[in-house]
Order: structure tokens, then C-alpha cells, then sequence
């Protein structure tokens, strides 16, 4: 995955991770939703708002990771939203709305590549879960998750390390 697509310069972390989330949501890919929680808890977006957002409970939520979460599914579903929009563009800047377009398009990339390669069906068979840092879940009392086999291990690409 290109750098662009992994991290945020304008963005706030949690507001980059959250359309991510909320993109990936609307593609109902639960696997691809765990990479993007794992990755989201290594750049220490908070559990709470992690839980929040897989749930899609946006009143638990900071009203404007709600917007940013608003908006995401919106155009994920090949909406729009220009109020949303203005609003982010003026919370965010021009270079900010950018980046949250970009977040939204790289996490559909792929949930889309798995379905055109017939590997969608694994996507209901995962439950994205939220871990704590001692390793254990950290879930709402009302859905009981599966505890998943792996976890992603990122490692941030350095293009200057030569071990291919």
C-alpha cells in the first residue's frame, strides 16, 4: 500500500482513521475492517472511539469525527454531501480534504480486489474486534466477537532498507 494511503500530514490521526473505517464499513468487509482497526490501535487511535465507530454509534463519537465519519460512508456509497464537505474543507483545509479523499478511496481498494478474486466470502465470516493493549478484547457488552487468529503485524515500509 502506497504511503499516502497509510498515513495523514494534514489530517488529525483519528479523523484519518475513522474515514478509513467508515469506508471500509460500507464495503462490509469485516477482515478488511480488522486490518484497518489494528492499524488505527498502532497509531494510538483510542479503543473508545474504535468501539464507536464499529458500531457506527456516532453520538458516542466527537461531533466532528462523526462528520468525518458522515461523510466517508457517503461518498463511499458514491454519494455526496456538500454540506459535510465544506464543513471538513473548512475544519481541515483544502490539503486535509484531500487527504480524507484519499483515505476513503485507498480503503475500498481491498475489499474490492478480494470480491473481484472471489474471495468476498470470507468477509462474513470475521467480526472486527478491538484489542486492548494487553492483548485482550475489548468489546460492547451487547455483541460477544470472536477472538481472531492473527493480528496485523505492521511494519512501516522503509524504502531504503534493501531486504527483498
Amino acid at each position: 500500500m502506497p504511503q499516502w494511503a497509510r498515513t495523514a500530514r494534514r489530517l488529525p490521526r483519528e479523523a484519518f482513521h475513522i474515514a478509513r473505517l467508515a469506508a471500509t464499513l460500507a464495503e462490509d468487509c469485516g477482515a478488511c475492517v480488522q486490518i484497518i482497526v489494528n492499524v488505527a490501535q498502532l497509531e494510538q487511535v483510542s479503543a473508545s472511539i474504535l468501539n464507536a465507530a464499529l458500531r457506527q454509534d456516532l453520538e458516542a463519537l466527537p461531533p466532528e469525527l462523526a462528520d468525518v465519519f458522515r461523510f466517508a460512508q457517503t461518498v463511499a456509497r458514491g454519494g455526496d454531501d456538500l454540506e459535510l464537505r465544506v464543513k471538513l474543507r473548512t475544519l481541515h483545509g483544502e490539503e486535509g480534504l484531500v487527504e480524507l479523499a484519499l483515505a476513503i478511496a485507498a480503503a475500498r481498494v481491498l475489499p474490492t480486489v478480494k470480491r473481484a478474486l472471489g474471495h468476498a466470502q470470507s468477509c462474513s465470516i470475521v467480526r472486527p474486534e478491538v484489542l486492548r493493549r494487553n492483548g485482550r478484547i475489548e468489546h460492547d457488552a451487547r455483541s460477544q466477537p470472536k477472538r481472531l487468529n492473527t493480528v496485523l503485524n505492521h511494519q512501516p515500509f522503509d524504502r531504503n532498507k534493501n531486504d527483498h
